[in-house]
């Protein structure tokens, strides 16, 4: 059972996450101490990146089958599907994020079927719960990435990794909901390469796997919110993916 996108809900007792069962992708829950461990879908369509609405009732994910590709939204206990959010049969919908007051997901959106992941150009939309105002975040020329975006805890910005210029390395940005205040929080370099960035509880930090440079193997980063202040944290070994700092403060 191996996952490749998890995430807390606001009570920071149930981690949502995607697993392979031996045919399909699917999603499940299970409790911090690896109890009571829930498969919330079982067909054979492709289910990843769940994300907790901030009731904890419903978790949105995205979701491709023959007929159906965009977010779904499901519900948490049982996996019913509630609704499908988003409906893009001629490409991709993948990594959607709740925002913090339920107003909004947030999720990257390509042309092109699931097997082009990190080609061509990839933006950031957003789009409310009921399917409504569907919109593009970032604007064009800069290539978000497929790697997921994550909203700050007060929702007043948007963390994402994404590059100005093909193929240059990826950077971490923020941009506010409404468009405005595109920030370059890391900038990509020749060698460097950072995605996945996710927020602390109080909204001062930010954490993203990566490297400045590849001979250092992919290691977990923390940086302040403003830029400043990056440095590799020493004491997890190995390759790092897919992290999620959770909903509250390290003890």
């Amino acid at each position: 059972m191996t996952s490749e996108g998890s995430d807390w809900n606001a009570t920071g007792d149930k981690i949502a996450f995607d697993f392979f069962d031996g045919s399909a992708v699917q999603i499940g829950t299970i409790n911090p101490d690896g109890s009571g461990f829930v498969q919330l879908t079982f067909d054979n369509a492709f289910h990843a990146s769940p994300t907790w609405s901030p009731d904890g009732k419903s978790i949105a994910i995205d979701f491709e089958s023959d007929t159906e590709h965009g977010i779904q939204i499901i519900d948490a206990l049982d996996g019913t599907v509630q609704l499908q959010v988003t409906s893009n049969p001629s490409g991709i919908d993948v990594e959607p994020q709740w925002s913090p007051d339920g107003q909004w997901i947030v999720f990257s959106r390509a042309t092109g079927n699931r097997a082009d992941r990190g080609r061509g150009t990839v933006a950031l939309f957003l789009v409310r719960p009921d399917g409504t105002g569907l919109h593009q975040l970032t604007p064009a020329g800069l290539n978000a990435d497929f790697q997921g975006a994550d909203w700050s805890p007060d929702g007043s910005k948007i963390a994402f990794s994404g590059k100005h210029d093909v193929p240059a390395p990826f950077g971490i940005w923020t941009i506010h909901p409404d468009g405005s205040g595109l920030t370059a929080v890391i900038k990509g370099t020749k060698f460097a390469y950072f995605d996945r960035p996710t927020w602390s509880p109080d909204g001062t930090r930010i954490i993203t796997p990566g490297w400045l440079d590849p001979s250092q193997g992919r290691s977990l980063w923390e940086v302040n919110a403003d830029g400043s202040n990056l440095h590799r944290i020493d004491s997890i070994e190995g390759a790092v993916g897919f992290p999620d700092w959770g909903s509250h403060p390290l003890q």
